[in-house]
């Protein structure tokens, strides 16, 4: 059985009206590869470690806000402890490494949610 793709450069509303599966984000100079799980900014690669590229790919296959609590969960499974201190740590790192975009708020805090993926379409 074969499964289209797409390279998306439209919010994800659309991607999941189309029913494929995105593979590519490209936007202001931001490139998001999700099967090779490559990221470039302007052109530069960009080092992520496997936690921050989960949280990178949880954020731009979602529909909206991601709570705390859920994305927590899909990138290091369920938890007993706080995990709004750690998703802000490894938050703030990604955002830093993400700064050389030409859109510098690619993750936003949804205030008493969670976070979001708000780029927009290039």
């Amino acid at each position: 059985m074969s499964e289209e793709v797409l390279i998306c450069d439209a919010d994800p509303p659309i991607r999941r009206t189309l029913g494929m599966t995105l593979v590519r984000v490209e936007t202001n100079g931001l490139r998001i590869d999700l099967v090779d799980q490559l990221v470039t900014v302007d052109g530069e690669d960009v080092h992520l470690t496997p936690t921050e590229f989960s949280l990178l790919r949880v954020l731009v296959t979602s529909r909206g806000p991601v709570a705390h609590r859920a994305l927590a969960t899909k990138v290091w499974g369920p938890l007993d402890i706080d995990v709004e201190p750690r998703l802000r740590t490894h938050i703030a790192r990604l955002r830093a490494k993400l700064a050389g975009a030409r859109e510098r708020d690619l993750i936003r805090t949804e205030v008493g949610v969670g976070y979001r993926f708000a780029a927009s379409a290039s």
